[in-house]
Formats: structure tokens, sequence, C-alpha cells
């Protein structure tokens, strides 16, 4: 069953890739992995792609496949959501009026998917007269149910297992503007831990997605102690890309772990040039000083200072002694 599973895995990845490399590209087809041989759920396979439509392209046409044994009941809903901490999109609150949920229509959104079949399924995006110009998002969500007959499970009862793939709808009305990001970024110490703390503030009306190998942000420290060698390599660190929907922030945060015990930094950080907008960096400066270990240290040799004077004098007594 494993080396089926692995067979069948590879599968829909050479099939994903394709298609994941060309998300941006309206009108294609985005294929959704769904579950593994013998109706066990998995992952979903490829890079979460975008959806993106525009007002040239209103329609996109997402595959749902299910290389199971099993009749699966597939369900796809568009949802409102905001990012979490970790990057990840997460049902929006009550009120919230940054999504465009409600333009998406599917052509079917309820129905049962036969084991060894897939269905396409054509999305349409109807935005109201009065939407702004610029990137909207929304979420779809594909929810799979498939039950385990008894007979599988060995447990005398059905088992149904439900699997969520959430991915991310793009719509871009005509009029998109996007403007360079405000940085911030700021550092605090915890003896050898520095937790760095990066903002940014998108003003324009379009997406800024720092999230791919060409757009990922680095982080650079410069030792400024002044016992650091000045013709040394920059120590570059690797913090998470994100991604920041427009008139928001998005905040990321990420710890260095290995700091030293005393020495001074200067930290830059920069968004690479994105959609027609230059680099952008941010500095702050920060020292490292592990006040435990270095007290620690330092009683340690007051302590072994005091042991050599003691063993001194004992010996300069032991001599006097024995001359008497």
């Amino acid at each position: 069953m494993i080396v089926r599973a692995g067979l069948v895995a590879s599968l829909v990845l050479a099939i994903l890739t394709p298609a994941a490399a060309n998300a941006a590209n309206p009108g294609e087809i985005r294929q959704v992995a769904i579950t593994a041989p013998e109706g066990r759920l998995a992952m979903l396979v490829s890079p979460t792609p975008v959806i993106r439509t525009d007002a040239s392209d209103s329609v996109a046409v997402v595959r749902i496949d299910n290389p199971s044994h099993l009749a699966e009941r597939v369900q796809l809903r568009a949802n409102d959501y905001v990012l979490d901490a970790a990057g990840l999109p997460q049902p929006a609150p009550a009120g919230y009026e940054l999504g465009s949920a409600s333009w998406y229509q599917f052509e079917e959104a309820d129905f049962q998917l036969a084991p060894g079949t897939s269905r396409d399924i054509r999305i349409s995006v109807v935005p109201p007269a009065t939407a702004g110009a610029g990137d909207h998002s929304a979420s779809l969500d594909v929810t799979v149910r498939a039950a385990t007959p008894a007979s599988a499970t060995g447990e005398g009862a059905s088992l149904e297992t439900v699997l969520l793939v959430r991915e991310r709808l793009e719509h871009r009305i005509p009029g998109a503007h996007p403007l360079t990001p405000d940085l911030r970024l700021d550092a605090t110490v915890d003896g050898t831990t520095v937790h760095f703390a990066a903002a940014v503030t998108n003003p324009g009306n379009t997406v800024l997605s720092y999230q791919t190998a060409a757009t990922l942000p680095t982080l650079q420290l410069f030792d400024t102690s002044p016992w650091a060698d000045p013709s040394g390599a920059a120590r570059t660190l690797d913090p998470r890309g994100y991604y920041v929907p427009p008139q928001s922030e998005r905040l990321a945060s990420f710890d260095w772990l290995d700091g030293p015990l005393l020495a001074s930094y200067r930290a830059v950080y920069t968004l690479p040039p994105f959609d027609g907008l230059p680099a952008v960096t941010a500095e702050t400066t920060f020292t490292v000083v592990n006040l435990p270990v270095l007290i620690g240290i330092a009683l340690g040799a007051l302590g072994l200072v005091a042991l050599m004077i003691w063993a001194t004098v004992r010996r300069r007594r032991s001599r006097r002694s024995a001359a008497a």
C-alpha cells in the first residue's frame, strides 16, 4: 500500500507542477489533489496557487481529483479570510469589508465524485458596480468527506474523514495602483536570543506578495562591536515570506537564537523589488548582553582568583613555618 501511495503521489505532483507554475494566468485549469489511495485523505501536494482573474477574464476553472477507491462528497465555497501570524488564511471576523467572497459563483458547489474520477468546476466572478479598483481577495474552501466502510476499518462502524483545502482567490479590477510599502524593523534581546519584528504597510490597492524564492525578504546582521573585524562578511538570516493585502499591515516576527554573549549589531531588513516597485530597506541597532552568563563568568573568575590568592598565602605560611 505504501508503494502504491508513493506512486500516486508522484503522479499527482507531476501533474500539479505545471499548473502551479502558471497559477497567475487566468482561464487555465488549477488542479487540486484531495485524497490518497485506500481512501485516506492527503495534504495538498502542490504549492498553494493563486486562482486569479481580472476584468477581461472573469472565469476560472478548478479541477478536483479523487484518486482514491471511495466515493467522496465535495463542497465548494468562497469565504472572506484574514491571515494569521503564520501567514495562513483563516475565516474573517464578522463585518470584514476587504473580502469579495460574495462575488464568486460556482457551476456546481455540492456534488459526489466517484472513485478515480475528476471534475472541472467553473468559477465565475461578478463584482458589483461599486467595487473599488485594484486587487480583491477571498478564499476557495474545498471540503471533502469520505466514509470508509466498517469492513475496511475493522472497528464495526464506518469512519468519515473530512479534509479542507483552502486556496486563494484574487480578482483585479482596472485601476490597480501599487505603491511602495512602508517598512519598520525592531529588535529586542532576551539573553542571547534576539527577537526581530518587521511591520510592512501596504498603502496601495494591489497585493504585495513576498513569498516566492525571488521575492523573499533578507535580513543581514553587521557586527559593529569595537573588536569586530571590519572586513568580515555580514551574517544573513532567512526570515519567512508573507503577503500583504491592499490597505493593510502585515507583521512578521522571527528569532536569532545563537547570538553572542556580548556584541553590538546593525540589522538591515530588505524587501526586494516587486510589481514594478523598488526595493525597500529598514534597519535597527541592538546590543546583545547576556547578563546572567556574564555575571556567572565574572563570579567564576573572581572565585578562581580568590582560590589562587588563598593557595599563595597558604604556601608562604608553610614556608615561614618550615624556616622557623
